[in-house]
């Protein structure tokens, strides 16, 4: 998942920890709840809503989707493989 997220950058300020955010993303996504109700644990709600937003931009999910999906279809045909 670290290959699919964008480089950080080199000047300004330091970049809130990737881990922690996303997260934060997922529990917004699995609950539903509003980003002013997300927990502090997971880092300030504006960042994370900022940050979801340019993942979104640059396709992330998709790409973990499709990653998945085929990391999934790989096993499924080699099980299959095995059994015959």
């Amino acid at each position: 998942m670290r290959k699919l997220l964008p480089a950080k950058k080199r000047m300004g300020r330091p970049r809130v920890d990737d881990e922690k955010l996303l997260n934060g993303i997922m529990y917004i996504l699995k609950t539903g709840c509003r980003w002013s109700d997300m927990p502090s644990e997971y880092g300030n709600e504006k960042t994370a809503n900022r940050r979801f937003k340019e993942l979104e931009n640059i396709g992330f999910f998709e790409k973990i989707n499709e990653t998945l999906l085929n990391k999934y279809h790989d096993k499924v045909s080699l099980k299959k493989n095995i059994t015959r």
